[in-house]
């Protein structure tokens, strides 16, 4: 599976979201980082960076420390397992995860296609294991605004959106289920020619070339 590189842009978004702390243990909770890429041709993709544990053991915001919550139990045990049976948990738990976020265009709900995860080693216990997410889609031609809303039972939700070229759309720090709102997705997708525009050299040079070949046969 191959993510897209999350380096300057994981880095910003950090800032947003307040990631100030010199040492970041694992019964601290993080918001989850949002990245929403979207090319000329109106494809996204949305990557979450998130404590995937913190997640499935449904550990809520109103816990600032994982070990104050009930479901700390069932977190250090998730904190323990491999990346393939991490993995088998995310599976099962993935239809609460697509039900806990929205993204839509123009008002109507978008299905994004899961892609997959990349989970790193268990490793240092006493460090949160960050886990990425991967969905893909396609927007709709002509799209005019674009919204984005994560469940508040997630906790809060660092987002950025950047449209081709790399071009900053929104970014934000949404708590409490907070939507960014509205965002202005005017003129971002399809720079190119429209597709029926390839076809007019094809209809006006191909009666053309019919003709001077059928004079050149008759001359001939």
């Amino acid at each position: 599976m191959t993510f897209y590189s999350t380096g300057p842009r994981r880095w910003a978004l950090a800032m947003i979201a307040m990631l100030t702390i010199a040492s970041l243990q694992a019964h601290e909770i993080r918001p989850t980082i949002v990245d929403l890429v979207i090319d000329n041709n109106g494809v996204y993709q949305l990557q979450l960076e998130t404590n995937l544990e913190a997640l499935i053991a449904g550990i809520g915001p109103e816990h600032s420390d994982t070990e104050e919550a009930p479901e700390a139990v069932h977190y250090n045990a998730l904190r323990a397992l491999s990346p393939e049976d991490l993995q088998q948990e995310l599976d099962a738990f993935m239809p609460e995860l697509l039900a806990g976020f929205r993204l839509e265009a123009d008002g109507q709900s978008l299905s994004p296609i899961w892609r997959g995860a990349e989970i790193p080693e268990v490793g240092d216990t006493t460090l949160s294991r960050d886990s990425r997410l991967l969905f893909e889609g396609q927007l709709p031609l002509g799209i005019e605004q674009l919204g984005w809303q994560w469940s508040n039972d997630f906790g809060a939700n660092a987002m950025r959106v950047s449209g081709p070229g790399n071009s900053d759309l929104y970014t934000g720090y949404l708590t409490q289920g907070q939507s960014t709102g509205p965002i202005d997705m005017a003129g971002v997708i399809g720079g190119g020619w429209p597709v029926w525009l390839w076809f007019i050299p094809v209809l006006i040079l191909g009666p053309l070339w019919l003709m001077v070949t059928l004079r050149s046969r008759k001359a001939d």
